[in-house]
């Protein structure tokens, strides 16, 4: 299923590179162009997650003369950078009343030593998902720790992707997690499959030292701190957004505060 993906990665590059090559016969060569991806695969823990391997996405600027080829920049960044990025360089005020969530990523294009975020914020809601169930996620991350919040985690996560085979799918989900579960119960493979069902309200990661997310630090006495700043700055970022389930955030997570 990986080497399936793989091959699709690679279709899609061709299909680029196809873009990009009438792009420049047309005569614009010196065009902005943007290349991203809305999520990862649809394998467990990827697609339909807050964990990386879901939000972690490519993003890269073509843009003659503008952009240092092979720059590369290790910054968080968001898609709500990119509206004011465009708006800045098509000659507009990007941060004009402070009404736009992002920044504009001109000086990260340029190669300008800045920092502009402390923190990044994703959201999830298992809605409209074909046998999606009731299960809101919320996630904070900055450069060391991230905390996922799984709202609804009683529930447990249900995608009909994942609890039953699909025979049109090229990455099939379900037999993944299945191939998990048959290495039978005591095993890491098991436990991880049963974790996709099952999850806490809380999930802490270490990004550094655990990029792929697979020890879950939420209940580990020597990380609280870490959770109840990263949980304060969720449930601001929540407030501000208008979130509707910001006071169930708040009464669920009371005794962390």
């Amino acid at each position: 299923y990986t080497a399936a993906y793989y091959d699709h990665v690679a279709i899609l590059d061709n299909e680029v590179g196809a873009c990009l090559y009438w792009i420049e016969k047309q005569g614009y060569s010196n065009a902005l162009q943007i290349y991203t991806s809305d999520h990862g695969a649809a394998f467990p823990f990827a697609k339909w997650t807050l964990y990386n391997q879901g939000i972690k996405v490519p993003l890269i600027f073509k843009w003659k003369g503008k952009v240092m080829p092979g720059l590369i920049n290790n910054e968080l960044v968001s898609f709500v950078d990119i509206l004011p990025t465009i708006v800045e360089i098509a000659g507009g005020k990007a941060g004009a009343g402070n009404i736009l969530d992002g920044k504009s990523l001109v000086p990260l294009l340029q190669n300008e030593p800045v920092k502009l975020h402390d923190y990044l914020y994703a959201a999830y809601t298992n809605q409209g998902v074909v046998g999606g169930n009731g299960y809101p996620i919320r996630a904070v991350f900055n450069s060391k720790y991230k905390l996922v919040l799984n709202v609804q985690h009683e529930n447990g996560f249900h995608v009909a992707r994942m609890d039953a085979r699909d025979p049109r799918a090229v990455v099939d989900s379900y037999r993944v997690l299945q191939s998990w579960l048959e290495k039978g119960a005591g095993t890491r493979e098991h436990a991880r499959a049963m974790y996709n069902w099952h999850r806490p309200l809380i999930e802490l990661y270490d990004m550094e030292n655990d990029p792929y997310e697979l020890v879950n630090l939420g209940d580990n006495p020597g990380y609280q701190n870490e959770v109840r700043l990263l949980l304060s700055e969720l449930i601001e970022w929540m407030k501000k957004q208008h979130d509707p389930l910001t006071e169930r955030v708040i009464e669920r997570t009371r005794d962390i505060n």
